[in-house]
């Protein structure tokens, strides 16, 4: 059949025009070689966090996090920061998204405590104001 295309002739110009993108991204990072191209692949692939818009219209908060961990040298990291959320609105994925982007972390990997003595902050679907974060200082962990 003159014109069609079959799945082979479609994967082999995929598998080309990602050999393509991350030869670019290597040229231009300045790297090469197989640890190179599989960083520069990692990060190709790895999604973005959404970025989290705030209405100044609905009610905010800022919460502080604060996250003490360790990079994979072994040199100790110190993340400290003041986000403003939106009360009404943001839920506390939100809040762990942000979070594990401030700590270099996946979603996944971190848990989330506020109050003295910690307490793990659950339900991930209440919003701001629904879970007590209103306010809250956050300490962002590595689970595990």
């Amino acid at each position: 059949m003159a014109g069609a295309a079959s799945p082979n002739g479609l994967i082999t110009v995929l598998t080309g025009l990602c050999c393509y993108f991350l030869t670019e991204s290597l040229a231009a990072r300045g790297g090469g070689g197989a640890a190179g191209a599989a960083g520069a692949l990692a990060s190709m692939l790895t999604p973005k966090p959404k970025a989290i818009t705030v209405d100044d219209q609905q009610p905010t908060t800022t919460l502080q996090f604060r996250f003490v961990g360790a990079e994979p040298d072994g040199k100790k990291m110190v993340v400290a920061s003041k986000e403003v959320f939106n009360q009404h609105v943001h839920t506390v994925a939100d809040v762990r998204r942000k979070a594990a982007a401030l700590a270099k972390q996946g979603e996944d990997a971190v848990s989330l405590f506020v109050g003295f003595p910690p307490k793990l902050v659950g339900d991930e679907a209440l919003t701001v104001d629904a879970a007590g974060l209103c306010g809250a200082a956050i300490t962002i962990r590595p689970k595990g």
